[in-house]
């Protein structure tokens, strides 16, 4: 019998055949295919959250209502630590970059080679931005009538100062704000008494994104999407994979969905699903050629992206008649690898099974989403859309290793699409992961008019497969409630 959190360690459920997804003990979960794995994954994959959380219906309001949007912005965005930007965003001493977060305008300054400040991004002579989207100097300088301030924020000069005798420096510094760096990103909170990043990020957690350090990436691809749902609700469909063999059926060849695991720190979480596996609710009918050609050949493969990397030594593998599902793993992880290699430099040979292929995507509450693994190189992030409570800012950035011998690229800046747009439509976001996402962002759209519906009341949520969610309502609550 599997465990409360769906735990088992049974590698030769990898290749059952009586599969059913509609009985639990039937179904081989993450932990099986950390026990198939030839290498050793790092022992905190296998570890478990034991929170229990009782079950729970989410009312409507919090999708819909200003009212709702007006107190995440006093309680939530103005008191929390949030992802402003990466560090190689500004890679320079001098850069500066706008963060914008429900109406409220932030300046990122990489004030020296290892220092960043923050500051409300307002002229402290007559309120003007400071700062539209990025740019460098020597000072932080009003592009309006001039006034200077140094990159630490102290002001600097001031043209024709003997016309403003009651000004003094002291008193006219950029209005600060928290921020501190993690792993190649820099985070800013606006709350003076917070609790520093170090502490709100727990030490279990750092400890597993550092596993894969992101400081050493380049962002190749950053697109801003706009999308006509709140961001909670946007967010919530990537706290799940319930979904997945519903809305993307393509992917049920190769994706696993209802075996994902869940696990939560806090007020952050972890989801792991394993991929070039089926999804149970194939029922184990899948073969190995068919998993190895769906994943390579299919209407969502990753066979473009193979291809480009690896050239003419790319070629589908052909599975032997007496191999298995775990035999499919072991192929793909080794393809891998190799584009890894070939991409980075870095020997890859001990590298496990599951960092190579499968899924593994943290939450830092409340809104951002950095994966861990090799596979898939990404981070989202969820703002709402300036103080509409119906729209939101989906960011999606793809973070690419570079060689250690070679200098890192200053990061592309943020692409924004315009409303009822595709996401695929954006540059950097054409092939598999761009169109799972438009067919995501769909659903969505209709569920946020149906919100309106006198028909609707709340949302109910399973205990286990959308643990997460309810864990991030739980602790969006109480931060609303202080």
């Amino acid at each position: 019998m599997v465990d409360k959190n769906y735990s088992s360690s049974d590698a030769s459920k990898v290749n059952q055949t009586d599969v059913d997804y509609q009985d639990p003990d039937k179904i081989p979960w993450m932990g099986d295919y950390i026990a198939a794995d030839r290498f050793t994954p790092p022992a905190f994959l296998s570890e478990r959250s034991t929170q229990e959380l009782e079950p729970r219906v989410i009312s409507k309001d919090r999708y819909i209502t200003r009212e709702w949007h007006d107190r995440e912005v006093e309680k939530l965005w103005k008191k929390t630590w949030q992802m402003a930007c990466r560090e190689n965003d500004i890679p320079e001493v001098g850069d500066q970059i706008e963060y914008e977060i429900a109406g409220i305008s932030i300046i990122v300054v990489r004030s020296a080679p290892e220092e960043f400040h923050a500051f409300y991004n307002i002229c402290r002579h007559r309120n003007t931005p400071l700062v539209d989207g990025c740019k460098h100097g020597k000072e932080i300088k009003c592009p309006f009538h001039g006034w200077s301030w140094s990159l630490d924020g102290k002001l600097k000069d001031i043209p024709c100062r003997w016309d403003f005798p009651g000004v003094k420096d002291d008193e006219n510094g950029l209005i600060s704000v928290k921020a501190e760096t993690f792993n190649g990103f820099v985070f800013i909170n606006m709350d003076p008494d917070s609790e520093p990043l170090e502490n709100f990020i727990p030490e279990e957690l750092r400890k597993q994104l550092l596993t894969w350090p992101q400081k050493r990436r380049w962002k190749a691809v950053h697109v801003a999407h706009v999308v006509p749902c709140n961001w909670k609700l946007g967010m919530e469909a990537f706290l799940e994979v319930y979904h997945v063999p519903i809305i993307h059926p393509e992917t049920v060849w190769y994706n696993g969905d209802y075996n994902t695991q869940y696990d939560n720190y806090g007020p952050h979480a972890r989801m792991m699903f394993p991929l070039s596996a089926p999804s149970p609710s194939m029922r184990g009918t899948v073969e190995p050629q068919q998993c190895v050609d769906e994943i390579l050949t299919g209407e969502t493969s990753f066979g473009g992206g193979l291809a480009q990397a690896m050239g003419s030594e790319y070629a589908v593998p052909q599975m032997a008649p007496d191999d298995t599902l775990t035999d499919v793993r072991h192929r793909m992880a080794d393809m891998l690898k190799k584009v890894y290699s070939m991409r980075t430099g870095k020997d890859m040979s001990g590298i496990s099974d599951v960092e190579a292929l499968d899924g593994i995507q943290y939450t830092i509450f409340p809104n951002l989403q950095p994966w861990g693994g090799y596979f898939y190189p990404a981070v989202y992030r969820w703002r709402p859309n300036g103080n509409d409570p119906e729209s939101m800012i989906y960011e999606v950035m793809v973070l690419v290793d570079v060689p250690d011998d070679q200098p890192l690229p200053k990061d592309v800046q943020a692409t924004y699409t315009p409303l009822g747009s595709q996401l695929t439509d954006a540059p950097g976001t054409k092939g598999a992961y761009g169109y799972l996402l438009d067919e995501d962002f769909d659903q969505l759209r209709r569920i946020q008019k149906n919100l309106h519906s006198d028909q609707v009341d709340h949302n109910i949520y399973a205990n286990y497969q959308e643990r997460n969610i309810m864990n991030f309502h739980n602790h969006l609550e109480a931060a609303l409630d202080k």
